[in-house]
C-alpha cells in the first residue's frame, strides 16, 4: 500500500497522510468536496454516503458531481477528478441522446421535480418515520439497518437524478451573460435568477412568524427571553405555551429534521432538540431582525432591476435579446428546485437518525456503548457483530478513540487536492460555479484572501468563525460570518450578519444563493479563511471583487 504525506492547515501544522489503496490511485487526481463535506464524517455516515454515490451514475455531461470513485483520508471525502462513468464517457450517439433528454427536462424542471422525483422520496421517508423501532430487539433492529441505509440512500438519490437538468436549466443563461456582459456577467446572471419563493426562504419566514406570535403572547415571550425552555416544552404552566408549542411542532415536522451539513448522521436536529429552535427564536426576539418577507421582496426588486438593465444593453440586438428572454425563463427555475432539493437531502439524514439512535440506546442499555450517539462511530459490519454476539462485548474504548481522532482532524483544513496535480481543463465551468475553485489564487498580499465574487457589496465588521450551529449564539448583529460551508439550516444566521466569507462553494452554491437573497456581500471558495481569520478580527468583505481584507487583529 502506497503512502503520501502532505501539509495541512491547522494550528499544529499537522501532516496529512494518505494510505493509497494502490499505486495507480496515487497517480490520479483527487479533489476534496469541501462544500458538502467540510468536516470529517463518522464511520456510519461514510457508509451511508458511499451508498448514495453508488446511485449517482448516468447523470450526463458537464455536471458538477459526476459519478466518481471516492476515498476518505481521515474522514474527509476526496473524489476522483475525471474518473466518472456517466454519459460523458458513453459512445457519441448515446451521449447526444442523453444531452437532448437533459435539455428537454430542463425546460420543465420544477414540474418534473414535483411530479417524478419528490413523491417517491416522500413515500420512502414516511415509511422510515412511521416505523416503531423501540419495540424491536437489538437483533431485529440491527438486521434492518442495512436496508434502512439503502432506503435512505434511494430517497437521497431522487434529489440527485434531477441534477443534470437542474444545472442545464441555468448553464446556457450563465454562458450567454458571461459572453455578453463580460466580467460581471456571471454575477449578474445569478442575481437575475434570485428572488423567487423557495424552501430556504419559506423556512426563515415561518420561523420569523413564530417569533412574531411569541411577541403577541407575553408569557411565552418572557419564557423564551429567560431561556425557561423546559417550562414551554414540558408543562402547560406558561399561558399560551401549549398552542405555541403546537405551532412550533408543525414547523419542526417540516423543517426540523435538517442537520447542519449534508450526509453527517451524528448531528442533532431541531426536531430532536426543540430547545435549539427556541434559542433561535430568542435571537429573533432580542434583536431587531428584519422581516424575511421584506428581504425576499427586496431580492425580487433587485432581480427586476438587473433584468431591465440587461435587456436595455441587449436591445440593439433583437435576436440575442429574444434568446436572453427564453434562457432567463428557464434559468429562473434553478433556485426554487435547488433549495427544495437541499431541504430534502438534509431531511433524509434527519429521518435516518431515528432508527440509528434507537439502536444506539438499546446498545447503551446492553452495556455495549456509553451513549446512543456512539452508534455513528461504528461500521455496519461491527454493528452486525454486536447483534450476533461476536467480537468484544463493549465498544466504548473503540468509539472514544474514533471520537478523539475525528475531533483532531476536524481542526485541520486538508489539502484541496491529493495525488496528481489538478489539471484545470478537467474541472468544468459549471463545477466551478457550483463548488468553487478552492481559493488558491495568489494576489501577492498575505492580508488579502481571494475567492469567488458571489454577492456584490462591501461590508466591514468583526469576524465570527462558526463551525456548527451550536456556536450560533456568538454571532451578533453586524458581525461577518466566516465558515467552511453552509446548508439551508444556516439560513437564520444570514438575517443578523453584515457579510459572509466561506471557504467553499461557487456562485450557485447554497451560501451564495442565500447571501444574494439577503443582499449581503459574500465571497465563497476562499479555501482556508476559517483558519486564517480569528473571532473578533476586523475584516472587509468585497463581494463584487471576490476579496476579503484582513484589517486588524482581535482586540
Amino acid at each position: 500500500m502506497a503512502q503520501q504525506t502532505l501539509p495541512a492547515t491547522d494550528k499544529r501544522a499537522t501532516e496529512f497522510t494518505i494510505d493509497w489503496p494502490d499505486a495507480e490511485a496515487s497517480r490520479r487526481t483527487w479533489v476534496w468536496d469541501s462544500m458538502h463535506h467540510p468536516y470529517p464524517l463518522t464511520p456510519l455516515s461514510i457508509e451511508f454516503t458511499e451508498r448514495i454515490y453508488l446511485r449517482m451514475g448516468g447523470f450526463g455531461v458537464d455536471t458538477p458531481v459526476p459519478q466518481m470513485a471516492s476515498i476518505w483520508p481521515h474522514g474527509y471525502l476526496y473524489r476522483l477528478m475525471g474518473g466518472g462513468a456517466g454519459a460523458a464517457a458513453a459512445p457519441g450517439r448515446a451521449a447526444r441522446a442523453r444531452q437532448r433528454e437533459i435539455a428537454q427536462q430542463s425546460q420543465h424542471l420544477r414540474a418534473i421535480w414535483r411530479r417524478d422525483y419528490l413523491p417517491p422520496m416522500r413515500v420512502t421517508l414516511d415509511a422510515i418515520r412511521r416505523t416503531d423501532y423501540e419495540s424491536m430487539s437489538v437483533a431485529e433492529l440491527a438486521a434492518r439497518i442495512d436496508g434502512l441505509l439503502d432506503s435512505a440512500a434511494d430517497a437521497f438519490a431522487q434529489t440527485l437524478r434531477i441534477t443534470p437538468a437542474m444545472f442545464e436549466c441555468s448553464r446556457p443563461f450563465l454562458d450567454l451573460c458571461t459572453r455578453e456582459f463580460g466580467d460581471e456577467g456571471e454575477s449578474q446572471a445569478a442575481l437575475m435568477m434570485q428572488g423567487f419563493a423557495n424552501e430556504s426562504s419559506a423556512a426563515e419566514i415561518a420561523l420569523w412568524e413564530l417569533a412574531e406570535r411569541a411577541r403577541r403572547q407575553p408569557a411565552v415571550a418572557r419564557a423564551i427571553h429567560e431561556q425557561r425552555f423546559e417550562g414551554l416544552l414540558d408543562t402547560p404552566r406558561v399561558r399560551g405555551g401549549a398552542p405555541f408549542m403546537e405551532a412550533l411542532q408543525q414547523y419542526l415536522d417540516r423543517y426540523g429534521r435538517r442537520p447542519d451539513f449534508w450526509f453527517e448522521l451524528s448531528q442533532p436536529t431541531w426536531r430532536e432538540q426543540p430547545h435549539l429552535a427556541l434559542r433561535a427564536l430568542r435571537r429573533y426576539l432580542t434583536a431587531d431582525a428584519p422581516n424575511p418577507r421584506d428581504t425576499h421582496a427586496r431580492s425580487a426588486r433587485r432581480r427586476g432591476q438587473a433584468v431591465r438593465r440587461a435587456r436595455s444593453l441587449l436591445r440593439a440586438n433583437p435576436r440575442t435579446l429574444d434568446r436572453f428572454n427564453r434562457l432567463l425563463r428557464t434559468a429562473q427555475q434553478h433556485v426554487p428546485v435547488s433549495e427544495e432539493r437541499a431541504l430534502w437531502q438534509l431531511t433524509t439524514a434527519g429521518h435516518l437518525r431515528a432508527p440509528l439512535l434507537a439502536l444506539g440506546g438499546k446498545l447503551v442499555r446492553a452495556g455495549v456503548l456509553d451513549a446512543a450517539e456512539g452508534i455513528f462511530y461504528l461500521h455496519l459490519g461491527e454493528i452486525r457483530e454486536i447483534a450476533a454476539g461476536e467480537g468484544p462485548a463493549g465498544r466504548q474504548q473503540l468509539v472514544a478513540m474514533r471520537q478523539r481522532e475525528r475531533e483532531r482532524w476536524a481542526d485541520v483544513i486538508p489539502p484541496r487536492t491529493i495525488g496528481a496535480p489538478l489539471d484545470r481543463s478537467m474541472q468544468t465551468a459549471l463545477a466551478s460555479r457550483f463548488m468553487g475553485g478552492g481559493g488558491d489564487e495568489q494576489n501577492g498580499d498575505e492580508r488579502v484572501l481571494t475567492g469567488a465574487a458571489a454577492s456584490a457589496g462591501v461590508a466591514r465588521g468583526r469576524a465570527k468563525v462558526v463551525h456548527t450551529l451550536a456556536e450560533a449564539d456568538k454571532v451578533e448583529r453586524g458581525d461577518i460570518l466566516v465558515c467552511r460551508s453552509t446548508s439551508p439550516a444556516w439560513t437564520p444566521l444570514f438575517s443578523r450578519v453584515a457579510a459572509v466569507a466561506a471557504d467553499s462553494g461557487g456562485v450557485l452554491s447554497h451560501c451564495a444563493i442565500v447571501a444574494r437573497e439577503y443582499a449581503l456581500p459574500c465571497v465563497v471558495g476562499l479555501g482556508n479563511a476559517s483558519q486564517r481569520i480569528r473571532d473578533g478580527m476586523l475584516i472587509t468583505v468585497d463581494g463584487g471583487l471576490g476579496l476579503v481584507r484582513l484589517e486588524g487583529d482581535t482586540p
